[in-house]
């Protein structure tokens, strides 16, 4: 029918970088010759016609913040054809602090009286050729800036070398008794692959050293995919482009390593619009990189949402007391309601 009337055809959608038989708006986008027969608008012409969709993009706005690598892609419509670099130079240069230090220990100490702790940790284990990192950060309370009140903290981090059986050992002979020098509220594992024997044969370390400031520390056995990669490296990506993340620039082979990786580091886009990070050199390795996207994992996404988690931490958070838990309004048992049965409504009912 279209062809008899000779029918214009609208294509409506998003474009991708991704080598597919469809790429109208890839090829109208960068072929000036196509580009009269293409037109883009960004959310910012959509909600002049809808107060309900503008006040929802706000508040992703609020939420994900505009440097954002999943706003600029879903509403500013900026698409990178190549992969691009997660970081650069002069950014490192403005997050690192130099009169900061690393710290080997960090432990609440008796008599225990409000057991607060801040620091999460994020482990991504080495298969093959990679190296297993343990990353450390602390969440610091920051009431300055009401949208975003917190700062991100690099305390220290850990490489360790080796592989197969050699890296189940490891867990019990290297990172136990490193990690066990901080009081930790979650640690975020990669369980993929081999490193579940090492995830487990630490866990087991854990609940056999019974340490007071480990007794309520959270263990979180993390799957990559498409979905969960896209969130957590946007949110760490937002965390470096909005200046909330810090680290201790000291000159140390840790952290020269901690700014190769990430300078090397770059995206692109798969599935659509979700986001794929990676190393664009074969001689650079994406391990620390992965481990601070985990250790943001173990803080959870939500607490970076100021209308969830975030703005209520401290009515929703359980103190401890000597390695004990203490009953505070959020975990009060509440007595159930009774329950009334009701009688089924049959023919003898009616």
């Amino acid at each position: 029918m279209g062809t008899n009337t000779r029918a214009t055809v609208l294509h409506t959608g998003v474009p991708t970088n991704e080598i597919m038989e469809h790429r109208y708006f890839h090829d109208a986008l960068h072929n000036p010759a196509l580009s009269d027969s293409c037109h883009v608008y960004d959310y910012k012409e959509f909600s002049k016609y809808s107060k309900n969709y503008k006040d929802y993009v706000e508040k992703r706005k609020d939420t994900l913040g505009e440097d954002n690598i999943n706003f600029r892609i879903a509403y500013l419509l900026e698409w990178p054809i190549e992969s691009l670099s997660f970081t650069n130079r002069v950014e490192l240069e403005r997050l690192g602090n130099k009169d900061l230090q690393r710290h080997s220990r960090m432990i609440r100490c008796p008599p225990y009286n409000e057991f607060y702790d801040n620091i999460f940790v994020g482990i991504d284990v080495g298969e093959y050729v990679d190296s297993t990192v343990i990353f450390i950060l602390q969440l610091l309370s920051y009431p300055k800036d009401v949208k975003h009140p917190y700062r991100i903290r690099l305390i220290n981090l850990l490489e360790i070398k080796g592989t197969g059986m050699e890296l189940q050992d490891q867990a019990e002979t290297i990172a136990y008794p490193f990690l066990k020098n901080y009081s930790i509220v979650a640690i975020s594992y990669d369980y993929t692959g081999m490193g579940r024997g090492f995830c487990e044969n630490l866990v087991r370390e854990f609940k056999q050293g019974d340490l007071p400031h480990h007794k309520h520390t959270a263990h979180i056995f993390h799957t990559w995919n498409n979905l969960n990669h896209n969130d957590l490296f946007g949110r760490l990506h937002t965390e470096f482009k909005q200046g909330r993340f810090e680290f201790p620039d000291d000159g140390s082979y840790e952290m020269e390593e901690f700014k190769k990786q990430f300078l090397y580091l770059g995206y692109e886009l798969k599935h659509g619009s979700l986001i794929r990070c990676e190393s664009t050199s074969e001689k650079v390795h994406d391990d620390i990189c992965s481990a601070g996207a985990l250790a943001i994992n173990s803080i959870g996404i939500d607490y970076f949402d100021p209308a969830k988690t975030g703005r209520k931490k401290k009515d929703t958070s359980v103190t401890y007391a000597g390695g004990q838990k203490v009953e505070t309004r959020s975990t009060r048992i509440r007595k159930p309601k009774p329950h009334v049965i009701m009688p089924s409504r049959g023919y003898g009912n009616r």
